[in-house]
Formats: C-alpha cells, structure tokens, sequence
C-alpha cells in the first residue's frame, strides 16, 4: 500500500471533517460492478483487506479508497459483429443498408455486448491530512484524481478543496 505518485489539492483551512459523518457518507455509496448496460462501476472500498469501513484513520490521519469498474468494449469487435449483420442483412434481402439503419444495428450490437464485455479495475487512494490541510491523491492522471475529488465533494458538499498556487 505505497503511494507511488501524489496529486496534491489543498483544503480550506475553516473546512473541519468530522470522522464519523465521512464514515457515514462514503458507506452510503459502497463500489457496486457494472450492471447490464452500465459502461462503469464507482465506489467506495476499504483501503486494505483487514479493514471492514471505507474509512481508515489513524492519529489525525484519514485514508480512503475509491474503486472503478470500466467496461472494455473495442470499437473493431463492434464493428466486425456490424459487418457480419449488415453481410447477412444484404445476402438476405438483396438490398443496400442504409448509413441510418447501420447506426442502429451498432447500438444493438453494442447493448448485446455490453453484458458480456470485460472489465478493468481501477483503485485510486487518498490520504487526507487535517492538520496541515492537504488531501494527497495516490494518481498519476490529473483526471482519476479530478475523479476522485468529485466524488468526495458529492459525499461531503461542500468539500473546498483546489490545486495549490505554486
């Protein structure tokens, strides 16, 4: 459980957690998979496997984890099951389909996959720091831990938290 690359944002001074409603608020919105026709799954996890709360804190200190589930679905598997249907359509009724109709057929095909696709796991961790005002995001992208800031502000509005002024 090493941070490897930290996205610093900086906290409001003002702004106090208080541990037991962070608990509260992030077990409300536990990681559930992708269902069906979902293209990802986003949640809370416990940070490591012997902790039972999405929450663990230790002198002062907080470390949270936020799972993600995306759907793989390549566009040429989408398009070689599109142009065996659009083949099979042509044989049958001897006829051109139209640009329309294979938008269409690509959005069922693309609805009868889904379920069936793989999936890839994404875990991006925080360690947010009262005393000092700082929330450390474990994330070598701006955007996973843009991600992750977001869903903390939906858990706790408002969440002031921003990049630093360097």
């Amino acid at each position: 459980m090493w941070f490897k690359q930290l996205s610093f944002f900086q906290l409001s001074p003002e702004f106090v957690i208080d541990s037991d409603k962070l608990r509260e608020r992030l077990a409300a919105r536990p990681f559930t998979p992708p269902g069906g026709l979902d293209w990802f799954g986003e949640g809370w996890v416990p940070p490591a496997a012997h902790i039972d709360g999405p929450l663990y804190e230790a002198r002062g200190y907080r470390l949270v984890t936020l799972r993600r589930e995306d759907k793989v679905l390549p566009a040429g598997v989408i398009r070689d099951f599109l142009d065996k249907k659009v083949a099979e359509i042509e044989t049958a009724e001897l006829r051109k389909v139209g640009r329309k109709e294979k938008l269409a057929l690509k959005e069922q095909i693309t609805d009868d996959l889904l379920p069936r696709a793989f999936t890839r796991t994404n875990r991006v961790m925080a360690y947010i720091d009262d005393t000092r005002s700082w929330l450390m995001v474990d994330s070598s992208t701006a955007s996973k831990a843009e991600n992750l800031v977001s869903t903390l502000r939906e858990a706790l509005p408002p969440f002031p938290c921003k990049l630093p002024r360097t």
